[in-house]
């Protein structure tokens, strides 16, 4: 088995399902998401329903992570012919708002073969925030796996995709089950930081959390 690379390409993906959607049409949208994870472009694929949700300003549902060894292979997984058939048949009949983030991350140490939930942000700061702020903040998102032992590993970028909504960061938590995610909620210190250092520095946010299993379009 090869090597898991330290360098990836995150590309994450928040949908809002139409309100009235039944149920089964949303669990077999995100089992068919789910499939693109055999794609040889890809390195890891997870999807599921918002365990839980939070924003400014927009209301998602479902979310997707993924994971590529560059931009090309990115490109030529939203090219393929799969992936466009399942956005085509599944994701568009069923959904009337999505936002698509994508940033290259140094994760400092193999990428998780798997994770058993996830913590996903995505971030617009101030106009006009400082630089020694921005670096504050990177350096404090960078560092969260240092700071709370529940997380498995991090990845922090700045955007590069066209369908962000002005957002500019990405920021993700892998843990090995939802009891570490859960402990992580839970902290004090984790509330501090956000409530206190990173939230208030910004323009907007969503923050997304689901658990990750092959199940999960059920939950």
């Amino acid at each position: 088995m090869a090597s898991l690379p330290s360098k990836v390409v995150e590309h994450v993906v928040f949908f809002k399902v139409k309100d009235g959607t039944p149920p089964e049409k949303a669990n077999a949208m995100i089992s068919a998401l789910q499939g693109l994870k055999s794609l040889d472009q890809v390195l890891d694929l997870t999807a599921g329903p918002a365990l839980r949700f939070s924003s400014g300003t927009y209301k998602y549902t479902h979310a997707l992570h993924s994971r590529y060894k560059d931009r090309q292979s990115l490109a030529d997984y939203s090219a393929h012919p799969r992936h466009v058939n399942v956005v085509k048949e599944f994701v568009q009949p069923l959904t009337d708002d999505l936002l698509a983030l994508d940033w290259e991350a140094d994760l400092g140490e193999p990428m998780l073969p798997s994770y058993g939930a996830i913590r996903i942000a995505v971030l617009k700061p101030k106009e006009g925030l400082a630089d020694p702020q921005r670096f504050e903040l990177a350096e404090i998102l960078s560092g969260y796996k240092g700071i709370f032992p529940s997380v498995g590993q991090v990845s922090f970028g700045e955007n590069f995709s066209a369908r962000a909504k002005g957002f500019t960061w990405g920021f993700l938590s892998l843990f090995p089950s939802g009891k570490e995610l859960e402990e992580l909620n839970a902290n004090e210190e984790h509330a501090k930081i956000q409530n206190e250092k990173v939230l208030p520095q910004m323009e907007n946010f969503v923050v997304i959390e689901y658990i990750n299993s092959p199940n999960s379009a059920n939950l």
